[in-house]
């Protein structure tokens, strides 16, 4: 048998572990707890201080009377495409399918027209005195560019039924003579030209 100083040992000892247990498992909980705030608190303390950064330079510069500048959205493709000056030759066979003059700018179109009726009377020179008293209703096709001087550049000629190759010479020579000092440099033409025997060459 035990005696009883044995027995209040016993309970004292065990008193003690139970005591110390619960002591070590709070702190050994505390912390294991203290590591977890410890882990999380740099994050936090780090957004608080971007956002009051930014919050301070963006209040910085209200005060200054600076303005952020919003995102430049992209330019708007408003502007009409530039006019193609068609410059090249015609070739006989493009020439002979024009039906109607061919203006660009079409709002240089009265001005063109109004100085091409003054070279009609050499036209008119040129085909009968090629063809002779056989003419039959012919065509000249004329192509050209208006230079910056209003004179007749990169000029081509065909004509069709009057079957006088030799007659083309002398529309160009008649044509050049034209000076276009109210057209609008760079203007392109195209003009077939009416060859009739009767009423005599017309612009339409």
């Amino acid at each position: 048998m035990s005696s009883p100083d044995s027995d209040r040992f016993l309970k004292a000892a065990t008193f003690l572990a139970i005591i110390v247990a619960i002591v070590g498992g709070s702190f050994y909980f505390g912390a294991m707890m203290d590591s977890d705030d410890d882990s999380e608190e740099p994050v936090r303390i780090e957004v608080r201080a971007r956002s009051a950064a930014s919050t301070g330079a963006e209040e910085s510069r209200t005060a200054a009377g600076v303005q952020t500048p919003a995102p430049e959205a992209p330019p708007a493709d408003t502007a009409d495409p530039p006019i193609q000056r068609m410059r090249d030759p015609m070739s006989a066979s493009l020439l002979s399918m024009a039906t109607r003059p061919t203006i660009l700018p079409e709002s240089e179109l009265a001005s063109v027209e109004e100085e091409m009726a003054l070279a009609l009377p050499d036209l008119d020179g040129c085909w009968r005195g090629a063809v002779g008293e056989n003419a039959t209703e012919a065509k000249v096709f004329v192509h050209f560019t208006v230079d910056d001087n209003g004179e007749v550049a990169d000029l081509n000629v065909r004509s069709k039924g009057i079957g006088v190759p030799s007659a083309n010479p002398c529309f160009e020579g008649a044509t050049k003579k034209r000076v276009f000092g109210n057209t609008e440099p760079g203007t392109s033409v195209y003009w077939p030209i009416i060859l009739d025997p009767e009423s005599g060459p017309r612009l339409r």
